[in-house]
C-alpha cells in the first residue's frame, strides 16, 4: 500500500524519494522497538490506525481526503498490545539472532545491497 500510495499520490519523483526514505526510517525506528533498543514502548497509534479504512474510496481509488493529522501527531494516541513473550533474560540473545537471520537472508537475496 506504500508503494501505491507514493507512486499514485506524489508526481515528482525527488518528493517520492523523501516520503519512502522518511517511511523506510521509521520502520527501522519501529525494528529498533521490537529489539526493545529505543526504550519506546512497542505499538501504533490508535488515531492514525482508525484512519486505514478512509485511504480507499469504495471504487478502489486512493483517497485525497485530508485525513487530519500531521507526523507531529503519531504516537500521541499510542497502544501498547500486551500478550509478547519477552523474557528480559533470554529475549536481548534470541530476538537479535532472529534479526540477524533475517537480514542475512535479506542479503543473501540481494547481495548487491550489501
Amino acid at each position: 500500500m506504500a508503494k501505491r500510495i507514493i507512486t499514485e499520490q506524489i508526481c515528482e519523483v525527488e518528493s517520492q524519494t523523501i516520503v519512502f526514505e522518511q517511511w523506510h526510517a521509521s520502520l527501522h525506528g519501529f525494528s529498533s522497538d521490537l529489539r526493545r533498543h529505543t526504550g519506546r514502548s512497542v505499538g501504533f497509534d490508535r488515531r492514525i490506525a482508525s484512519h486505514f479504512s478512509d485511504i480507499v474510496n469504495v471504487d478502489g481509488s486512493l483517497s485525497t481526503h485530508d485525513l487530519g493529522f500531521s507526523g507531529h501527531d503519531i504516537g500521541h494516541e499510542t497502544v501498547v498490545v500486551g500478550g509478547h513473550n519477552w523474557v528480559d533474560a533470554i529475549s536481548p540473545v534470541t530476538v537479535e539472532d532472529a534479526y540477524s537471520a533475517s537480514r542475512s537472508a535479506y542479503h543473501s537475496l540481494h547481495p548487491e545491497l550489501l
